[in-house]
């Protein structure tokens, strides 16, 4: 298993900026200049630092950083390849904002999203504000997220890291596994967890490259689509070092992981995913006791119990 979830971030105590945008890279050379021009050329009243981690990239990604290392706001980080989430979790060891936000090097952001995300927050109070996003998919724009303007649970949001801002004391005590993929897992069960209410804005924001050699598309043909029970056992274990509470709705949001992992572990031999399901099946001793089951979930919950695989590979199939 990979790295635990705990951490402690140095948050200031008077904060320089009012919003901290991380920027992982690594062998990016073809999208980090337009990523980091869209953020750089965002006209906006409020004051932004942009920190680039650039994680043990072996192209001309580190060359191009270069052009940006004297720029006021930009701070660059360089260590050894560790992965996303080690990338991200440097970023955060020191926060000096008041809020967060992710952007993905191969990504960018639309004009006025930091405008727009801000004086949302700023507006409402909100601990996460959430915009829209775009996909680009062979040089066409494709619509992923949209939003109408209101207040939703935060479990509500999408779980990528990226389209949203934070509050920083969010991540005061919580960082990305590290070793593991789908590390965005933290989202739904931590980060989301703690915010429990956020903020939609029916701006777009946000343009996700969709790239073939992504996780997304690739982990059903990886050795490592395992990591997704990993990083849920990981996170729930961290979670209740953190006293969070194990009841109903967060039994909810456990049951809703389990199909998610069903979902991408179903190319994986059967004596793997059998012996997953007894894993996830053992995982809800954590849980209380005396925990009611969201009725969309009553018969998944009693497959687990029963060790019913036959059934729960049956209930998954029909329940996407």
């Amino acid at each position: 298993m990979g790295g635990g979830c705990i951490t402690f971030n140095k948050i200031a105590d008077n904060p320089q900026y009012d919003l901290q945008i991380i920027i992982p890279c690594y062998n990016v050379e073809k999208y980090v200049e337009e990523c980091l021009d869209s953020v750089l050329n965002q006209k906006t009243q409020y004051s932004f630092l942009v920190v680039v981690v650039n994680d043990g990239s072996t192209d001309s990604t580190g060359e191009i950083l270069r052009k940006y290392e004297n720029i006021a706001n930009v701070k660059i980080i360089t260590q050894k390849n560790g992965g996303h989430s080690a990338a991200r979790n440097a970023g955060l060891k020191n926060i000096e904002s008041k809020y967060i936000m992710f952007v993905d090097s191969d990504d960018y952001i639309l004009p006025g999203c930091i405008e727009n995300l801000m004086s949302a927050a700023l507006r409402t109070g909100a601990n996460i504000v959430e915009g829209g996003c775009y996909n680009l998919v062979d040089g066409r724009m494709e619509i992923n997220v949209v939003h109408e303007e209101r207040i939703v649970p935060a479990r509500a949001l999408k779980g990528y890291p990226w389209l949203k801002i934070y509050k920083a004391e969010l991540f005061s005590d919580v960082c990305f596994p590290n070793g593991l993929w789908f590390e965005d897992t933290i989202n739904q069960f931590l980060i989301y967890w703690k915010a429990q209410i956020a903020y939609c804005i029916s701006d777009m924001v946000y343009v996700y490259r969709q790239v073939a050699t992504s996780v997304s598309h690739t982990y059903r043909e990886n050795k490592k689509a395992i990591d997704t029970y990993y990083v849920t056992e990981q996170i729930l274990q961290d979670a209740k070092k953190l006293s969070f509470s194990f009841g109903t709705d967060y039994l909810y949001l456990y049951l809703r992981q389990v199909l998610c992992n069903y979902t991408r572990l179903k190319r994986c031999p059967k004596n793997v995913r059998e012996a997953i399901f007894i894993k996830e099946s053992n995982l809800l001793s954590l849980f209380d006791k005396d925990v009611k089951v969201h009725k969309r979930h009553k018969q998944l919950y009693k497959c687990l119990t029963g060790k019913d695989f036959g059934r729960y590979e049956l209930w998954c199939k029909t329940h996407r």
